[in-house]
């Protein structure tokens, strides 16, 4: 009896680590040997190999002990379900063929479910590296501690797949990955997870993500257009509460310019190499999912003129507004004063920061010859961080967390910044 019960509970705390590769045989071993590292003595691996033409089935069989399924190429999510359903630990990790953990992430998850048994899953912190293992700047990760279905709304604050430890009851519960998803089915799988259960993160890097030329992230019509699709199918759930439907719509925008707008970059560049097809495609998801990115593409003078006439006509309102309520705009110091921009860098950041000797809402905004470029309000005091990129169009605010490698830097010294002071009357809030 008391052989059966220890085997039972080696049963019960068994972690099943399910790797998806398809041709990506050159990162696997790495892979597979970041498991075999790991602190947690009770693991089981298994390598779906999705239909590679490469050495994948060969390097997974140098491994005793792990477990090679091979199919037809499915896709991503589809070779997620298959591991599932040929693994049998009561936890489960989806790593990425090209990602590792580092050697207590099952440990530290484990624990971590086990001090919290209301939680579906919990996820840790993530750390970049290069294609050849190097380390790499890691933006700073978002910290969501309230509603994590409110903040998933927003953005996908979770790392790649595997900083996330699940129960498999939880995965087994919505129905597994969906294949119609292909590039952003583990965020559908959160959203789907945390709208009616608990989850949890913790502040320990569990596990390093490779950035690389063939990172499915970097085919930005696809992110986008799956992103977009993802988040749409939340708004069922969302409609008619008031902050859901804000986080919601924050989302839709964080999408579009995340994705977006290196979308329309991209497009443009094809279009001037030649490469039609292509950029045809681009087109085509850029109306269906950012309408206003599609204008840029195609004729950004005649949506740039648009644009500042809109800011003109805004402008003279704000002027009528102050000049009917008779305020002033008050003593404004902008530091630092005069602005200084970052010299061309892979990653750049400008942190405006204002002040005002009047308790009143601040406006900051910031434009560029062809255009405004960013317009955010907020209390006194408030900052903004982010990052100042040439996408070869106009100038457009990039947030550091998303982590997008800038393309074209540029030197930034024919951007103004203009802070206003709005009065804050009711009925007449700043735009």
């Amino acid at each position: 009896m008391p052989a059966r019960r220890g085997a039972a509970l080696r049963m019960s705390e068994l972690v099943s680590v399910v790797i998806p590769c398809y041709n990506q045989g050159h990162f696997l071993a790495e892979a597979i040997e970041s498991v075999l590292e790991q602190s947690c003595p009770h693991f089981e691996i298994v390598v779906v190999d999705d239909g590679s033409t490469d050495d994948t089935a060969d390097v997974a069989g140098q491994y005793p002990g792990v477990r090679c399924i091979r199919q037809n190429n499915q896709g991503l999510a589809a070779a997620r379900n298959a591991g599932l359903r040929e693994s049998s630990g009561s936890y489960v990790v989806f790593l990425d063929a090209d990602d590792r953990l580092l050697p207590n992430a099952l440990e530290l998850g484990v624990d971590c479910l086990r001090a919290c048994p209301d939680c579906a899953f919990v996820f840790g912190q993530r750390r970049h590296i290069a294609a050849d293992g190097s380390p790499l700047p890691t933006p700073e990760q978002p910290s969501v501690d309230a509603d994590h279905y409110l903040g998933l709304l927003r953005t996908c604050f979770i790392g790649p797949p595997g900083a996330v430890l699940y129960r498999r009851s939880a995965v087994e519960s919505v129905g597994g990955f969906n294949v119609t998803a292909p590039a952003t089915a583990d965020y559908e799988m959160y959203l789907a997870i945390a709208r009616t259960c608990a989850i949890r993160g913790y502040d320990k890097v569990v596990v390093e993500w490779r950035e690389h030329e063939r990172n499915m992230s970097r085919d930005y019509g696809l992110m986008l257009s799956s992103g977009m699709s993802v988040l749409r199918s939340q708004w069922s759930h969302v409609r008619g509460e008031q902050a859901r439907e804000r986080a919601y719509q924050a989302g839709l925008q964080r999408l579009r310019r995340h994705y977006g707008e290196p979308l329309v970059v991209a497009v443009r560049q094809r279009f001037l190499t030649g490469e039609w097809k292509v950029a045809l495609v681009g087109l085509k998801t850029l109306i269906r999912c950012y309408p206003k990115g599609f204008a840029k593409a195609i004729c950004p003078n005649a949506y740039f003129a648009v644009v500042r006439g809109v800011e003109r006509v805004r402008n003279t309102a704000r002027c009528v507004r102050r000049r009917v309520l008779g305020q002033s705009t008050g003593s404004i110091a902008v530091s630092p004063d005069p602005l200084e921009l970052p010299k061309p860098r892979a990653y750049g950041a400008v942190t405006l920061s204002w002040i005002s000797e009047k308790a009143e809402t601040v406006e900051v905004r910031v434009d560029a010859p062809d255009g405004p470029l960013f317009s955010r309000t907020g209390p006194l005091g408030s900052q903004k961080t982010g990052a100042w990129v040439r996408d070869g169009i106009t100038f457009y605010l990039q947030d550091v967390s998303g982590g997008l490698p800038l393309t074209l830097a540029n030197t930034l010294a024919d951007i103004r910044v203009e802070v206003t002071v709005v009065p804050d009357t009711d009925g007449f809030g700043p735009y």
